[in-house]
Formats: C-alpha cells, sequence, structure tokens
C-alpha cells in the first residue's frame, strides 16, 4: 500500500497508519509536527509508541532512580510500620505490667489497711475493759470510781466523729436545737454499750464528765469542753448544709403553692424556728451544750 503523501510502499493498513502519524518525512510532507503520544515520567522524552518506551525505561537512568527511590521509600515504611507495631506491642506489654503492679499494691495496702484497723479495733477492746482497784479506802469516793473505772474506751477521733455526723445527724436534731445537738451526741458519740458507759457525768452541779480515752486512762471533761470541742466543727459544717437546703425546699413550696396562706404562714414559721434553732447551735460555746449533756449523762 502507498502512502498518498511520501509514496512510500507499506504492507499494511495498520503499517501505513502508523507510518504517517510517525515517519518525520512523512509528517513533513503533511506540515504536521510529530506527536509524542508516550513520554517517559523521569525524563520528559517522548516516544511515539508505547513499545519504545518500554525499552526506553529499562535503560533511563532517571527512571531507574526513581524506581530505586520509591523501593526505598516503601521499605523505609514499612520498617517504620513495623517499628511502630513493635512499640505498641512493648507499650501494651508494659502496660499490662504497670497494671498489674498497681492491682497488687493496692491489694497490698488495702490488707495492711485492715491489719491496722484489726489491730486498733484490738486495742480499742483491750482497753475498753473494765479495771479494778481493791486499794480504795475513801468510802466517800467508792461509787465515782467504780463508775469511771468501768468506763468504756471514747473514740474521738476526728475521721470517726465526721463520719457519725455525716450519716447520722439529721434534720430532726437541728429543729430540737442545742438539745438535739446533746441528744446526737449521746446516742451516736458517747453510746452505751450493753449497760456500760463511755461518757460518764459525776457532777451535775459543776457539769463535770469523766472519759476514758484511747490509752485507757480516765480523763475528766470539765463542763464538756472536750467533747464540745471534738463535734463542733462537724456539727456546724452539716447544720449549714441541712438548714440551708430546708430553707431551700420551704421557698420553694411557698412559690408553687400559688397565695395559699396557709402554706406561706406555715412556711414562714418553720424557717423562722429553723433559722432560731441554727442560730443556737452556732452558740454551742454558751455552756447550754454541757447543761443538756449533764442531765442526758447522768
Amino acid at each position: 500500500m502507498e502512502c498518498i503523501y511520501c509514496k512510500a510502499v507499506l504492507q499494511t493498513s495498520y503499517s501505513l497508519k502508523q507510518h504517517q502519524n510517525t515517519a518525520k518525512y512523512c509528517l513533513s510532507k503533511q506540515n504536521k509536527d510529530l506527536l509524542y503520544q508516550h513520554l517517559c515520567s523521569a525524563c520528559d522524552k517522548g516516544f511515539t509508541r508505547k513499545s519504545s518506551l518500554d525499552d526506553h525505561l529499562k535503560i533511563c537512568k532517571a527512571n531507574i532512580q526513581s524506581v530505586n527511590q520509591l523501593y526505598l521509600f516503601d521499605q523505609c515504611k514499612k520498617d517504620l510500620e513495623s517499628s511502630l507495631l513493635r512499640e505498641k506491642e512493648l507499650i501494651t506489654s508494659y502496660e499490662k505490667k504497670i497494671t498489674k503492679i498497681c492491682i497488687d499494691h493496692e491489694k497490698i495496702i488495702e490488707d495492711l489497711k485492715k491489719e491496722i484497723k484489726d489491730y486498733k479495733d484490738k486495742m480499742f477492746i483491750l482497753a475498753s475493759k473494765p479495771t479494778h482497784n481493791n486499794n480504795i479506802n475513801n468510802i466517800g469516793n467508792t461509787k465515782t470510781t467504780t463508775k469511771t473505772q468501768n468506763l468504756l474506751v471514747s473514740d474521738w477521733r476526728p475521721e470517726v466523729i465526721k463520719d457519725k455526723v455525716e450519716d447520722n445527724f439529721k434534720l430532726e436534731h437541728i429543729e430540737d436545737g442545742i438539745k438535739g445537738v446533746a441528744r446526737f451526741a449521746t446516742k451516736y458519740i458517747t453510746q452505751e454499750n450493753n449497760g456500760i458507759k463511755t461518757y460518764q457525768c459525776t457532777d451535775s452541779n459543776r457539769e463535770v464528765f469523766m472519759y476514758k480515752d484511747t490509752d485507757g486512762v480516765v480523763q475528766k471533761d470539765i463542763k464538756a469542753r472536750k467533747l464540745k470541742d471534738a463535734i463542733k466543727e462537724p456539727i456546724l459544717k452539716k447544720t449549714a448544709e441541712l438548714s440551708t437546703d430546708e430553707c431551700h425546699r420551704l421557698m420553694n413550696l411557698i412559690s408553687s403553692s400559688k397565695g395559699n396562706n396557709d402554706v406561706v404562714e406555715i412556711s414562714n414559721i418553720k424557717m423562722a424556728i429553723l433559722t432560731k434553732k441554727t442560730q443556737e447551735i452556732r452558740d454551742i460555746d454558751d455552756g447550754s451544750f454541757s447543761k443538756e449533756m449533764a442531765v442526758l449523762c447522768v
């Protein structure tokens, strides 16, 4: 088959078409520029045939360098991913070990706390056992001595009193003022055990009290000052919390009563009484607490 542009003879129509699109002489006869349909991505050299490009890529230095760089990059990526995976596994392993150590330490601490508590309980029981004195010669003091010797140990540690106040001091105690505080102290702080007292009023006129400390030594508490000081701070704090909550409740009740005079009047009376009793408790240092305790601890 003959090319109509340059008179070249080719065997097939495909060869003719390829010739007319790629042969420089034939393209010049057609007044066309050579079009490179296949470019090397590494060096930008153009080829008219893909097979020529494939042959070029095998020897192209730029392409070989690019391939090597891609290989190295891919290898580095794989190495990095493998390293990160190992680091993650190590971290997970260390976290498990640390968690186990923490759990073991917590168990050791809990066991020690239990041992300390058991020890304190045993010491408390030993100190609470009544002692006997067979050499009392003063007949007038025999009754008082027997009372104080048979006292149980008073546990007035701050954390113990704080827990008892938090759990047992209620609004009803506040509504009874300083009497309510004394009633609470008698029931929960200086409570009896099987009829044996922990806090004894030995002279109600002078308001003198006796108790046994944690060492088992009988101590004198004049005007109940030591007991008062032990409970004062947690009692005042709990009183403020409970009275504030109750006042808020009453004010909400008034707001929702829609002008019901009976509800408003009763709520206002309750708030006035609560305010008065709260102030009475705040004045715990005025000596009234000792008087109430002298009545309850005879």
